[in-house]
């Protein structure tokens, strides 16, 4: 199920200031996961980006989004990540993520209400 789908949603992304709207795997095998962010519009600057793990966050990787030129839409900013599977990782394994917004010195989270997106390594 994709985050946009959820019935609260849009109130969850109005409280957050930040939210994964959608994000699914692709590329040749599989290996790519592609995301899409929605920030509000609270100052010109800002850093968004994913903080992933696949240790179960004994270590952890900030990989950056990049803004998406004509995404604007009033108050609303949209960002994408393209996350590449780390070498090595087996049937099993899971990418663990959550994403962050960084505007007026204030940090703001979407981790899905504390738990952390999940990918799942399918074979």
């Amino acid at each position: 199920m994709q985050p946009s789908s959820r019935h609260d949603w849009n109130k969850h992304s109005i409280q957050r200031k930040v939210s994964l709207e959608n994000a699914f795997v692709g590329g040749n095998n599989g290996m790519v996961l592609v995301g899409l962010i929605r920030v509000w519009n609270i100052a010109y600057e800002k850093k968004v980006f994913v903080r992933y793990s696949t240790d179960n966050w004994s270590s952890y990787v900030d990989l950056p989004a990049e803004f998406m030129s004509q995404s604007h839409e009033g108050t609303i900013d949209k960002y994408v990540f393209k996350l590449l599977a780390p070498v090595g990782l087996a049937v099993g394994d899971t990418i663990e993520f959550a994403v962050c917004y960084c505007v007026n010195e204030q940090k703001h989270w979407d981790n899905n209400k504390g738990n952390n997106y999940i990918v799942k390594c399918c074979g």
